[in-house]
């Protein structure tokens, strides 16, 4: 009978034993980073009557993997996505500055991951 003889499974213990406890500070750090990039594209793409719009975008803290980017502006989702005017007669189409950020900022996230997922896996 012949024997299978294993080698570098006490190496590998340590890389993955290594990437469990750094991942949740790199995920965060990249959370951050990527929501801050975010609010950078989207500001300058919201309208500004008043700038009161454009200045609410706000982004949370890092929990549990996700992150959240935020504008509390009572009327932001009307600006966003469009509504009837008051009578009902009319309707405002939607900007999308938000969607719009968004999509632009889909390769750039997904370039970063792929390199912080790669130093992680060094």
């Amino acid at each position: 009978m012949s024997m299978i003889e294993w080698q570098g499974t006490k190496e590998l213990n340590n890389a993955l034993k290594r990437i469990v406890r750094e991942f949740p500070r790199a995920r965060d750090l990249f959370l951050r980073q990527e929501a801050e990039l975010l609010t950078a594209r989207v500001k300058p793409k919201t309208p500004a009557d008043s700038g009161r719009l454009r200045g609410a975008w706000a982004r949370s803290e890092p929990s549990g993997g996700s992150i959240e980017v935020y504008n509390n502006t009572e009327y932001a989702p009307y600006v966003e996505f469009g509504h009837r005017t008051r009578n009902g007669k009319s309707v405002v189409p939607g900007q999308f500055f938000l969607r719009d950020a968004v999509d632009e900022s889909r390769a750039q996230f997904q370039a970063d991951a792929s390199r912080i997922l790669a130093r992680l896996f060094r």
